[in-house]
């Protein structure tokens, strides 16, 4: 074993309190003497196995998209590990050179579906390699997932995320580039929304990353009632007959007030 995973195992079982700090689980061939032998041996092995996964899973930075299951408030942040054992950088602050973009360019209506799309901004810009991604409310502090998305362009590039809603987000699955990725987002049949973003943090390598990159804003559009209602219709024929009849009316009586005028006294 390396003196460097020897190091951070014993730290592990001392965190832990599987070993007591005088004693690291490779610190000696000997073993605590108030501990059985049985014991002893299980906790290194305990302590091996849970090092390597710990080691694995988080330098290795979420190759298969973020474990919003393990930790939920990933879906709030949409932020990766910036320390040393996850991207060991911080986001950047530079423009993003990916795009997101929505078919929603006119507003959404509750219950209809619209493309979502992340791109590059020219082909000299790399593929990237993770994304994950959310429609919010454009402005306030509320950071719910709203909608669902589903059909995604590559189905073997991507998985469903469930935040606050199931598949109410999506992000990579695997690390392979790709130069563009679309999936459909179904608005959610809720009038008080008024104006969402789609928001994607989108990750070109380990340490060059961006987060919640917004797409352009796209609002609520208020149902319109274009064909008048059976009543409306049967309204009007209404009052079209009242006027047919009443002009029937003034025809007579007109007639009948030029016979009495020409009539001899």
């Amino acid at each position: 074993m390396t003196p460097l995973l020897q190091e951070e195992t014993n730290e592990w079982a001392t965190m832990h309190h599987v070993l007591p700090k005088s004693q690291g689980l490779y610190s000696s061939p000997s073993h605590d003497a108030s501990l059985p032998l049985c014991v002893s041996v299980e906790a290194q092995m305990l302590g091996f196995v849970f090092t390597v996964v710990s080691i694995i899973g988080i330098t290795t930075a979420y190759p298969h998209g973020p474990p919003v299951g393990l930790a939920p408030e990933m879906c709030e942040m949409m932020a990766p590990d910036p320390g040393p054992k996850g991207h060991n950088a911080t986001a950047q602050v530079t423009v993003s050179p990916y795009v997101v973009e929505t078919t929603a360019t006119e507003g959404y209506k509750g219950g209809e579906s619209y493309k979502v799309t992340i791109a590059k901004t020219s082909t000299e810009v790399d593929d990237f390699k993770g994304f994950f991604c959310q429609v919010r409310r454009s402005s306030g502090s509320n950071a719910d997932a709203l909608g669902t998305f589903s059909e995604f362009s590559n189905a073997t590039k991507a998985k469903y995320q469930d935040c606050t809603s199931v598949m109410g987000a999506f992000s990579h699955a695997t690390p392979d580039p790709v130069p563009t990725f679309s999936a459909t987002w179904t608005a959610p049949n809720d009038t008080t929304l008024e104006c969402l973003a789609v928001y994607c943090t989108v990750v070109q390598t380990k340490q060059v990353y961006w987060v919640r990159v917004p797409s352009k804003v796209f609002c609520y559009i208020k149902p319109e009632d274009s064909e008048p209602s059976d009543e409306a219709e049967i309204h009007v024929d209404d009052i079209s007959d009242d006027l047919l009849h009443l002009r029937n009316t003034d025809h007579q009586e007109h007639g009948n007030r030029q016979k009495m005028t020409k009539a001899p006294f």
